[in-house]
């Protein structure tokens, strides 16, 4: 198991469950902020999609999911997350 977050000193029980407290919450954060960036992104491309009209240029490659992929990466290094395959544990 991957420690998220700072290690803590336990000395009694209050500790224990402080500690596992304070470690919930840093992967609850990490998967909110996962989420919300997924949820943007979908209404990005609703968007885009119920746009009348609007055409994008040949030439202009997208590429959103670079810019979310880099993002993403952000988040798993501030939370201490190495394992590219899973972010936060």
């Amino acid at each position: 198991m991957k420690v998220v977050g700072s290690t803590c000193t336990l000395k009694n029980t209050e500790d224990m469950v402080r500690c596992l407290s304070e470690q919930s919450m840093a992967i609850s954060k990490c998967k909110m902020e996962i989420l919300q960036h997924v949820i943007d992104y979908i209404w990005d491309l609703q968007v885009e999609l119920d746009a009348p009209g609007k055409q994008q240029a040949a030439d202009v490659p997208r590429t959103p999911l670079t810019t979310l992929n880099a993002e993403i990466a952000s988040i798993s290094v501030e939370n201490g997350c190495s394992d590219d395959r899973i972010l936060c544990r």
